[in-house]
């Protein structure tokens, strides 16, 4: 058995860095909602105001109690090998503690983001966000998938 964590969560991604030059923070409430199959995991993370940010990841529950604890390695969607090219690009380690048949939960970790400004290629952005979530529900998570539905960009080196 593996850990469970379909469901809608709650909680905040708080991020530090640069933003063209200019050292910034940013606290940025959130609703997720996760579906899980296997070890492959999607997450939608919903900031308000329209902006939703989804990721694709894979599990690796604990050896010891893959029932209630693991990790998670995500990456958002479009990321790709040329840094702030269309989107910006992330990648993220986050650990998961769950009670089984409970919702109760916890989602927390660590993500890098890095991109640029409209219009590009400056000012560069580079951020370091802390994950903190609670789940809130099993539910909302119908519909999500767990694959980007968006192909992933990869440019040829230049000649």
């Amino acid at each position: 058995m593996r850990f469970f964590i379909d469901g809608t969560w709650t909680g905040r991604i708080k991020c530090k860095g640069v933003n063209g030059g200019v050292k910034e923070k940013l606290t940025l409430p959130a609703t997720m909602r996760v579906t899980q199959d296997g070890l492959t995991v999607g997450l939608e993370v919903d900031l308000g105001g329209g902006q939703i940010t989804s990721y694709t990841g894979v599990a690796n529950p604990d050896a010891a109690k893959p029932d209630k604890k693991g990790e998670l390695a995500i990456i958002r969607c479009r990321t790709d090998d040329q840094v702030g090219i269309d989107d910006f690009d992330e990648l993220g380690r986050m650990s998961i503690a769950t009670k089984i048949g409970q919702v109760k939960a916890s989602f927390k970790g660590t993500s890098i983001l890095a991109g640029f400004s409209d219009p590009g290629p400056s000012p560069a952005k580079g951020y370091t966000c802390k994950w903190k979530f609670v789940r809130t529900s099993f539910d909302g998570s119908a519909g999500l998938d767990t694959a980007c539905d968006q192909p992933i960009v990869t440019v040829p080196p230049a000649p």
